[in-house]
């Protein structure tokens, strides 16, 4: 019987919610509107709701609303680090290659990042555009944007040991490209 009345008990929830005190502000909703706090007799003012005026409670609530928002921009960037830039045409892995569009198919235990993808385009706000590379076991032409803490440089383990270059260098990400793709 009492959950179908429950939209006469709005007025009293209402009045509850705006005499809360916030958190973050220090005064409650109804307080900042009127400069008062609500009394539950009306016409009874207590003797301190003249002590500062409604400007002063609103610019000290704007105050306290700056500081928590500095304490959480500092709390939340906290373990943030700076984004990996990459070049265009540089090589790089994707960790979000494999969707969970693919029913049926158990990925816990294949490879995080797949790739290698050539990166075509640097955009803004630390997004790229890549695209899959041709040679590639599995190639099919891909095209996705992707944002930079999703990609890893790709590093090639193909070693030219030659007499004449014996220095043992990771091959060149162009060389590879040009390789994989001619």
């Amino acid at each position: 019987q009492e959950s179908s009345n429950w939209d006469k008990n709005v007025p009293e929830i209402a009045m509850g919610i705006n005499q809360t005190v916030n958190d973050t502000t220090k005064f409650s909703p109804y307080e900042l509107m009127f400069a008062r706090k609500k009394t539950l007799v009306p016409g009874l003012s207590s003797a301190n709701d003249t002590d500062i005026d409604c400007n002063e409670k609103r610019t000290k609530a704007s105050r306290n609303i700056r500081k928590k928002q500095e304490y959480m921009e500092r709390k939340c960037n906290q373990g943030r680090k700076e984004a990996k830039r990459y070049k265009k045409d540089e090589l790089v892995l994707w960790n979000n290659a494999f969707t969970n569009s693919d029913t049926g198919i158990n990925r816990k235990i294949d490879k995080i990042y797949a790739g290698p993808y050539k990166v075509t385009q640097v955009l803004p706000n630390d997004r790229y555009k890549i695209r899959s590379v041709k040679g590639m076991k599995g190639y099919r032409n891909f095209v996705a944007i992707v944002a930079a803490e999703a990609l890893r440089p790709y590093k090639s383990s193909v070693n030219y040991n030659t007499d004449s270059d014996s220095d043992g260098d990771i091959v060149d990400t162009q060389d590879l490209i040009d390789l994989l793709e001619s």
